[in-house]
């Protein structure tokens, strides 16, 4: 039975795994958010093509290295004292909580039960003119105008045609429902969906699943181009979501990503041990009395 290390530590992970592939959804909430696109356009009765609609959500879909890279440049600039890689993990965390519902807003509000909320955002850039020019950044309002459309509309059929689902206590907010947790809710059952179906195709195939984690999975060995489109394909007719796609990436286990130093330093001390122990046994035993 596979493994569920969605929480388990990264490098813990490799050395519990060793070498294998993952693969994972690229930017499932966004992709799921995307398959309500075209009816969203019909239903509405606007006359114009997905691509235009919502063309900076697709950018981000299809490029997300390019799209990433821009808001960075327009967020940090040359005087911020956040390191680079910080700066890539502090966008993707951005867009990651915009996408479930995060407030583009500067200030905080204060809570039905008189506390105070902060927005999410503030807690993830938290220099507030590097976090003023994020919210300022033209891609990154067109993406928030364009994803809140999407959930409008994904919510609005859920009071049409699924009403009962709205009573759940998991989903309210003080005494109406919650349009973010509406749409968490969702997605993360598309997703369990989807992933069903790929486990069933990758099991059709013979090829075992070593480990889950929500939206992705690990296996031994690499899937072949022919085998990785087969499995995209499915997934997309079973889920009727055309921008299903899963990214690949090769994990090596933790030894093999030691530096030179991190290896010197662990073998002088298991030479260290392997005299002392020798030490020990050289030692004469003390006679018994």
């Amino acid at each position: 039975m596979p493994l569920s290390v969605q929480n388990v530590n990264k490098d813990l992970r490799r050395a519990m795994l060793g070498d294998c592939w993952e693969y994972d959804v690229r930017s499932s909430v966004v992709a799921w958010k995307m398959s309500f696109a075209s009816e969203y356009l019909k239903n509405t009765g606007l006359q114009q093509e997905v691509k235009k609609a919502f063309c900076t959500t697709l950018w981000y879909l299809q490029d997300k290295v390019e799209f990433m890279q821009q808001v960075q440049d327009q967020t940090f600039d040359d005087g911020t004292n956040v390191h680079i890689d910080l700066q890539r993990s502090l966008i993707k965390e951005a867009m990651t909580a915009l996408c479930f519902g995060a407030k583009l807003t500067k200030h905080g509000w204060r809570t039905s039960d008189d506390g105070w909320q902060n927005p999410a955002l503030a807690d993830i850039i938290k220099n507030e003119d590097e976090r003023t020019r994020f919210m300022a950044c033209t891609d990154v309002r067109d993406f928030v105008r364009e994803q809140n459309t999407l959930d409008t509309y994904i919510n609005k059929c859920v009071e049409v045609q699924e009403p009962t689902l709205l009573k759940l206590e998991i989903l309210r907010a003080n005494k109406r429902h919650s349009k973010a947790k509406v749409i968490a809710y969702l997605y993360q059952n598309a997703e369990a969906q989807a992933m069903a179906k790929a486990y069933e195709f990758l099991n059709s195939k013979n090829m075992g699943v070593l480990a889950k984690i929500h939206d992705a999975f690990i296996v031994r060995k690499k899937l072949s181009q022919t085998v990785k489109h087969e499995l995209e394909e499915l997934v997309q007719f079973e889920t009727h979501n055309e921008y299903w796609h899963l990214g690949e990436k090769q994990l090596t286990r933790w030894g093999d990503l030691q530096t030179q130093d991190e290896k010197q330093r662990i073998a002088q001390h298991k030479a260290f041990i392997a005299n002392e122990v020798n030490y020990m046994r050289s030692k004469p035993k003390p006679q018994k009395q």
